[in-house]
């Protein structure tokens, strides 16, 4: 199968650390929430750039995909590992296609939270079922091509590339 660079390394490390300098910015008592394997790059990246404005880090798990298809339905699995009544959750993704799945986190999160803002390395319109846009994004699409690299993957291939490619 050929892959297709989109954005290589340099041009996803700068964004990501100016997404984070915004938001070390803009809020000091962030407590973020990694989605999946994919978030998990991302995540990581982003939360190492904005040091002590990240005051708690939970992991959930959810899956949508069946190779390249998306399903409608959503598995999670994990929680919130402290109590953010009076916190600004951040929920970092790798991407935001459909939408579905961001927009289940953020209703569920949001019945416990102060605040819920959303922060994805990819948003990709093209692809939106529901009518859901994250509230950050390093970079914005607008095509229908499925993405791998950077955390997101095939079949669980490409997901360690460090660029990010369309297949």
């Amino acid at each position: 199968m050929k892959i297709n660079m989109l954005y290589p390394k340099p041009m996803i490390r700068r964004a990501i650390y100016s997404l984070a300098e915004s938001l070390s910015q803009d809020f000091k008592d962030l407590h973020v929430v990694i989605v999946g394997k994919g978030g998990l790059f991302f995540g990581t990246d982003l939360i190492r750039y904005m040091g002590d404005s990240v005051t708690g880090i939970s992991y959930v798990s959810c899956q949508s995909y069946l190779a390249s298809e998306r399903t409608d339905e959503i598995d999670v699995v994990g929680t919130l590992t402290e109590d953010t009544s009076s916190k600004t959750v951040l929920i970092v993704d790798d991407i935001c296609d459909t939408g579905l799945t961001l927009a289940a986190l953020h209703s569920t999160i949001a019945q416990d939270s102060k605040e819920v803002i959303t922060a994805t390395l990819v948003s990709n319109k093209a692809r939106r079922r529901v009518d859901y846009d994250p509230t950050f994004s390093c970079f914005e699409l607008n095509k229908d091509i499925f993405l791998v690299g950077y955390g997101m993957d095939l079949d669980n291939r490409y997901r360690t590339l460090e660029s990010i490619y369309y297949v």
